[in-house]
């Protein structure tokens, strides 16, 4: 599945999960490398003043987000956005 069509899919399933998505682009985006931690998208989240997403595992499960390894003991995950631009085309298109 792309990136385009899992945000669609994710955006007919759970489309109030579509900000957690903008916000793992956004900090994609900001990156040096391709990888980036999952805490780093809920801080992006709660800079927004939203705090209900735990975890990112929807976004994994959904293919929009793949974990790519931890660290910290075990209690930071890092992801990557496997197909950044058409999860940015079906973002654009949700918008209008």
């Amino acid at each position: 599945m792309t990136g385009y069509e899992a945000v669609k899919k994710l955006a007919s399933t759970y489309p109030d999960w579509i900000p957690l998505v903008e916000a793992a682009l956004v900090v994609s985006k900001s990156c040096q490398g391709d990888q980036f931690a999952g805490r780093w998208v809920l801080n992006k989240m709660k800079e927004k003043g939203i705090d209900r997403f735990p975890h990112l595992r929807r976004l994994v499960a959904f293919e929009i987000l793949e974990r790519k390894d931890v660290s910290r003991g075990g209690k930071r995950a890092y992801y990557t956005i496997p197909d950044p631009e058409g999860v940015e085309r079906a973002l654009k298109e949700l918008v209008q």
